[in-house]
């Protein structure tokens, strides 16, 4: 199955659908656009700071394995319905500018490996890839979330990157050395660093809930 990637321009007004091998043009999804919600959301979960520090939303992100299973700022999602990866939809907030032909960077990352209360193995990288001028790229392949038996609900969390300095040319990213802790060490580290390391800032985050159904 085609992985199709969504991005939705205010500028060009028009949403484009990224497909290998072939695009086509479709209408987004429904989505919050409220950044006060997206961050209330996000602090709520202790995704901030976990994950990510405090930023200002620019975007709104639904990521979507079926009609009736997507992103929804904390819904939870059996395992056994994220096997394949999902059609990713991304729609600039109101008031919010983002310059045309911006190189997008989205990670999923789950910061509670092996569990929550015990997360010496996070972050732990699922995914990882590029999108611009209609040019998708896979830096990491998609892992289906599979949280072991036991250890509870697992945060899953979806997060969108740019270039800090604002740039629209092309970007030179490193690649993660591994998925476990995305290469580097210390509580947690993953998203964070890998931005910190490519001159990334954070413009947008959506997640879910999944845990093994043995508990």
């Amino acid at each position: 199955m085609l992985t199709r990637y969504f991005i939705l321009s205010a500028l060009a007004e028009r949403v484009v659908s990224f497909a290998l091998p072939e695009q086509e043009v479709l209408t987004s999804l429904p989505v919050e656009k409220d950044p006060n919600v997206i961050l209330s959301a996000l602090r709520h979960a202790d995704i901030i700071p976990d994950v990510l520090n405090a930023f200002s939303p620019l975007i709104s992100l639904s990521v979507n394995w079926s009609s009736s299973e997507r992103t929804n700022l904390g819904n939870t999602i059996p395992p056994s319905h994220l096997q394949h990866s999902p059609d990713v939809y991304i729609n600039t907030i109101p008031s919010a500018y983002l310059p045309f032909n911006t190189q997008l960077v989205l990670a999923l990352t789950d910061p509670d490996a092996p569990s929550h209360e015990d997360p010496k193995w996070s972050q732990i990288c699922h995914w990882l890839f590029t999108a611009k001028s209609g040019r998708v790229k896979d830096l990491v392949e998609y892992k289906p979330p599979g949280p072991p038996e036991g250890t509870g609900k697992h945060r899953y969390v979806f997060v969108v990157m740019i270039a800090k300095n604002g740039t629209t040319e092309s970007l030179e990213l490193t690649v993660p050395e591994e998925r476990r802790h995305w290469g580097y060490d210390g509580k947690r580290s993953g998203v964070r660093a890998y931005a910190m390391e490519n001159g990334l800032k954070v413009i947008g985050a959506n997640f879910i809930y999944a845990q093994n159904d043995k508990q």
